[in-house]
């Protein structure tokens, strides 16, 4: 078996149903009706700085939030996105200094800059600390969120397949 990782893109259900991808694995909204999913965790996001930021103490307000500079990760490498959609809906927009695909790169940036990243909790709490960063509650409501493994049904009586998507399965809860 050969594994190569891609970074997500917007044409993932496509690339699924033409064979340019075995498995995606994201957060997706509505799929095509043929696709198969299997829910493999839920998150939440939560606000990382670094230590010593000058500007955020032991809570972040909304007023400093909107008012930092931020970095987003953007793995499909689109701007927006349901922070910037949860901000509009209060009539409030932040800036966002710097869109990369990568959470490390995300992470390394916040950590050497006195920018903000809304992120999920489990990479936060498994990176952060080491990279200097502190985690935050984020100043407004954010809903969790579900990271899905998507396939086309294809594969659903392959047994490597079947196989990887157990074993990614088994990874996620731990």
């Amino acid at each position: 078996m050969t594994l190569r990782f891609v970074p997500n893109a917007p044409d993932d259900p496509e690339r699924l149903r033409d064979g340019a991808a075995d498995l995606a694995v994201g957060i997706y909204g509505d799929l095509p009706p043929e696709m198969r999913s299997r829910q493999l965790l839920t998150d939440r996001f939560v606000c990382v700085v670094r230590q010593g930021h000058p500007r955020v103490g032991k809570r972040l307000s909304l007023e400093q939030y909107v008012a930092l500079e931020h970095v987003q990760v953007a793995p499909r490498g689109k701007p927006g996105g349901y922070i910037d959609d949860a901000l509009a809906d209060r009539g409030l927009a932040r800036r966002v200094a710097r869109a990369v695909p990568f959470f490390l790169a995300a992470l390394r940036l916040t950590a050497e800059t006195d920018y903000v990243l809304t992120i999920s909790e489990r990479i936060a709490r498994a990176l952060g600390p080491s990279l200097g960063l502190r985690a935050l509650e984020p100043p407004i409501p954010l809903a969790p969120y579900a990271l899905k493994l998507v396939w086309h049904p294809r594969f659903d009586g392959d047994p490597a397949h079947q196989w990887v998507r157990e074993a990614m399965i088994r990874a996620a809860r731990t």
